[in-house]
C-alpha cells in the first residue's frame, strides 16, 4: 500500500465498535504502516484522531481530556482513561436496562416503581398490587422482569 492510501484510511477512520482497545489497535496499526513507509504522525495527531473518531457516547470525555496536564496527554494515558470511561458507560447501560424492565404496580407502566409513580395517589381506579414483591430486589411495589 502506498503512503497516500494509508494516510487516507487513517484520516477517514471512524470507530467501528468492538471496544476501546480494538479502536486503539486499529489506529496503531495504521500508524505503524505509515512509519514503515517513512511517515511518522505526531503523538498529538494520533491522540486527536483517537478523540475525534470516538462514538457520540464519549464526547463528554474530550472536555475532560483537555483538562489533563499537557505533559500527561500521552496515548498510553489516554487509553487507560478511555478504558475506565468505557467501563462506566457499560455500567450505566446496565442500570438503564434494569430500569426499563421495572414495572409499576400502581399504573402498570414500565420504567418506574409504585413509589415513583406520577399517577394521582388518591385515585382508586387501579388495582392495588403493592403487596407483591420484586423478582430482583424482593421489595414491594414494583417488579423487574429477569
Amino acid at each position: 500500500m502506498n503512503v497516500h492510501l494509508i494516510s487516507q484510511r487513517f484520516l477517514n477512520y471512524a470507530y467501528e465498535g468492538g471496544g476501546i482497545t480494538a479502536h486503539f489497535s486499529k489506529i496503531d496499526e495504521m500508524v505503524n504502516q505509515l512509519k514503515q513507509k517513512g511517515e511518522k504522525p505526531t503523538e498529538k495527531m494520533v491522540i486527536t484522531k483517537i478523540l475525534m473518531s470516538l462514538p457520540e457516547d464519549y464526547k463528554h470525555f474530550i472536555s475532560a481530556w483537555e483538562s489533563v496536564q499537557e505533559d500527561q496527554q500521552t496515548p498510553t494515558n489516554l487509553l487507560a482513561r478511555l478504558i475506565v470511561a468505557e467501563e462506566r458507560l457499560k455500567s450505566s447501560e446496565k442500570t438503564v436496562a434494569l430500569t426499563a424492565k421495572v414495572k409499576c404496580y400502581k399504573c402498570g407502566r414500565v420504567g418506574h416503581k409504585k413509589n415513583e409513580c406520577r399517577q394521582n395517589s388518591g385515585s382508586n381506579n387501579h388495582k392495588e398490587k403493592g403487596k407483591q414483591s420484586c423478582n430482583y430486589c424482593k421489595k414491594q411495589g414494583h417488579t423487574i422482569e429477569i
